[in-house]
């Protein structure tokens, strides 16, 4: 009976909600799990340790960039080292702004999308019209190269495209709104994304609905995916969704706005991903906040990760910084105008970001300016790392920008 009372306090403390933010398998989409309590969590600035996981196995294709962020867990983070020059090696033109962020298949093939309702491909050597496809509406998204080859990409038609590898049409999938996310290939092929109609999607590579998840509101951020096959994605509802392979909610964590950003995983599991409440927030894979970094501004830049898991994001308040793993500050680097496109990281540790102030930024690990290129407008666009260190990126002024090796 001595026992009793200690059960009883036990399962109050829990029910206050002191346990892990986990979520039962029939919890239904929309129903919050409330995260861990202030004292249960690792202060601002501390890491709360977390088991290594192993590599991810490959779900992209074999290019040097085949999908916005670079791979499924969205580290942004390439194995070539990026020009070490400002100079431009070529420029073509779209008929609209470019916001959506370029890929690279294996042949170099640079694929990307564009306000004039085209999905682009330009060879990597000149900037040569290797083909397009027209949707019916602004293509913002950012394209994703399959195993196969297959190039997937979404449309403000409320659609999602899938091209075969010699680009002729495979298949299309309706949404209920605009697909601004752009997709992520899980490892055994299937396609996640989101869209204004507040579902995540998951679809067979056949372009059959494999699942579809509701949130409470759009989802226009990009889903990550660990090496255990569960998926994070941002909605406008304002939460952070941790959801198994089959579409079960594990866990959603609140912030305090819109999470447009989005999620990158570190080598041990943590979640990183910025809020529009001004917040960058670390997230352990069990649903607990590890640390949140304040931001000057609200926070729609996704989250890069360097080799020595320093994190790297923008901010709409015209800074890009780098933090080191336990969320401290290690730099931050002002920019001209607000910095909505996210880090690209070199082998050599080079950060490579967009500004609205028109330029595209070349940081040295040390947050030292290396170089930076002027467009005629704003870059939100990502930047992606070619295997020969060309950066291609987009801009708003229209064109399709590569810089460094083999200059004309």
């Amino acid at each position: 009976m001595r026992r009793l009372p200690v059960l009883l306090l036990t399962l109050l403390w829990l029910l206050a909600g002191n346990g892990p933010a986990y979520a039962s398998a029939h919890v239904g989409a929309g129903q919050a799990r409330a995260a861990a309590p202030a004292s249960a969590r690792p202060a601002a600035g501390q890491a709360a340790p977390a088991k290594m996981l192993p590599r991810p196995p490959a779900a992209q294709g074999t290019g040097p960039w085949p999908a916005f962020r670079h791979d499924s867990q969205h580290t942004g983070r390439s194995r070539a080292t990026g020009s070490a020059t400002a100079t431009l090696r070529w420029r073509s033109v779209t008929s609209n702004a470019v916001t959506s962020s370029p890929v690279i298949g294996s042949n170099g093939i640079v694929y990307v999308g564009s306000g004039d309702h085209f999905l682009y491909a330009f060879s990597p050597t000149d900037g040569g019209l290797k083909w397009r496809y027209q949707t019916g509406n602004i293509v913002s998204s950012s394209p994703a190269i399959g195993p196969d080859g297959t190039v997937y990409v979404g449309s403000s038609d409320w659609s999602l495209y899938a091209f075969h590898p010699d680009l002729s049409f495979k298949w299309s999938f309706p949404t209920g709104n605009v697909v601004q996310s752009s997709p992520t290939i899980g490892p055994d092929g299937a396609i996640y994304f989101g869209s204004g109609d507040g579902y995540l999607y998951a679809l067979h590579p056949d372009g059959s609905l494999k699942w579809k998840y509701r949130t409470g509101d759009s989802v226009s951020s990009s889903p990550a995916i660990s090496s255990n096959g569960t998926i994070y994605v941002g909605s406008y509802d304002n939460y952070l969704y941790a959801l198994n392979p089959n579409g079960a909610l594990l866990w959603q964590y609140p912030t305090g706005f819109h999470v447009r950003s989005s999620p990158a995983i570190g080598g041990d599991g943590t979640i990183y991903v910025g809020s529009d409440d001004f917040y960058l927030y670390a997230i352990s894979p069990d649903g607990y906040l590890q640390w949140r970094h304040k931001m000057d501004s609200n926070v729609s830049s996704s989250p890069a990760i360097g080799a020595d898991g320093t994190n790297y994001i923008g901010s709409g308040g015209q800074y890009v910084v780098a933090l080191h793993p336990d969320g401290t500050p290690k730099w931050s680097y002002q920019t001209g105008g607000a910095v909505n496109s996210s880090p690209s990281v070199g082998a050599d540790g080079t950060v490579y970001i967009g500004s609205n102030d028109g330029y595209l930024y070349a940081l040295n690990a040390d947050g030292s300016l290396k170089w930076r290129y002027k467009t005629n407008a704003a870059v939100t666009s990502s930047p992606a790392i070619g295997a020969d260190g060309t950066i291609f990126v987009g801009s708003a002024d229209d064109c399709v920008y590569a810089i460094g090796p083999g200059s004309r």
